[in-house]
């Protein structure tokens, strides 16, 4: 049951802390600013919010990822790379823009590891019957791949973590609804 709260908590716990790193700093413009610039904003309780929100958001998705592994087949691969994008998270808070190339390497990588996942959830959730969640993710990753090849990086760079975040949360709702089935089929197998 942790797994999938993990994936919910992930989600609520870093859009608050992005939002409150926004309200705080009070100069930060989507479209302008990259998500980034936040870390490095010069405002400490700014940083602190994003940076943070980064480095528990990342740890709350490689135990969401815990969820994915468990499921077997093709999610022990999407768990996998769902845990590398959760690290690469992590590194964004820890390794910020005043680290320059590193930085902007390892938030490359969560980007790459992020859309793996998601391109992997599409077969598993196709091979499980749940041609709905296959369609929101086929809509997130073209939309997201529009956004990235028609609108500058301070733009597809929010648009993307946003598109991660659905993703991550439609997927731990459908996990925790699963583990729930899970525990009433044995509940309902031990009655009889």
């Amino acid at each position: 049951m942790q797994f999938p709260i993990a994936g919910i908590l992930c989600v609520v716990l870093f859009s608050t802390l992005w939002t409150a790193a926004v309200v705080i700093y009070g100069h930060w413009t989507l479209g302008t600013n990259t998500l980034s610039d936040l870390g490095v904003c010069g405002n400490e309780d700014a940083e602190l919010c994003f940076n943070g929100g980064c480095a528990l958001g990342g740890l709350l998705a490689t135990i969401f990822a815990q969820g994915l592994i468990e499921k077997k087949g093709v999610w022990i691969i999407c768990g996998i790379t769902t845990a590398i994008a959760g690290i690469m998270l992590i590194g964004v808070g820890i390794i910020n823009l005043r680290y320059d190339d590193i930085h902007l390497i390892d938030a490359g990588m969560l980007g790459v590891f992020a859309a793996a996942s998601m391109a992997l959830s599409i077969y598993g959730d196709w091979k499980g019957g749940h041609k709905r969640m296959v369609l929101l993710t086929v809509i997130l990753l073209v939309s997201c791949a529009i956004v990235t090849f028609t609108q500058r990086f301070a733009v597809f760079e929010p648009f993307g973590v946003i598109v991660i975040l659905i993703w991550v949360f439609v997927q731990s709702v459908k996990l925790l609804k699963e583990v729930k089935e899970a525990k009433q089929a044995v509940n309902g197998t031990a009655e009889n």
